[in-house]
């Protein structure tokens, strides 16, 4: 059965003008189905086997483009080893959220028993 916004707002105590956002960004990247009517609301698109936390935060933060704070600081070799450490902090948090996927997550949540795949 799927979730409406105006639920799940209320639920996460969030605006349900900023859940729209990032469920508009999902939409978009095919990683939820929105259903229309009477007990209509959202869906993943498809098996939380198969959608990795970072297939999420890229559809709503976009890819990684290498923009960074840091890229506006002089070109001093502190400037430069703060940038290499960032890369690599970066690259292992993609790791992490690459391998982790949305059923992994269900099953470490305390609430796991009641959660459903409906979004």
């Amino acid at each position: 059965m799927p979730t409406s916004l105006k639920e799940l707002a209320e639920q996460l105590g969030i605006s349900h003008a900023f859940l729209m956002q990032i469920f508009m960004a999902l939409k978009s990247a095919r990683l939820v189905k929105g259903l229309r009517g009477p007990g209509g609301g959202f869906k993943l698109g498809r098996s939380p086997e198969s959608l990795s936390l970072l297939n999420i935060v890229e559809a709503i933060d976009g890819l990684d483009n290498g923009t960074s704070a840091l890229n506006a600081l002089p070109n001093t070799p502190m400037i430069r080893s703060l940038q290499q450490l960032e890369k690599k902090a970066e690259q292992a948090a993609r790791q992490v959220l690459g391998a982790m996927t949305l059923g992994d997550l269900a099953r470490q949540s305390p609430e796991s028993g009641t959660l459903e795949y409906q979004i």
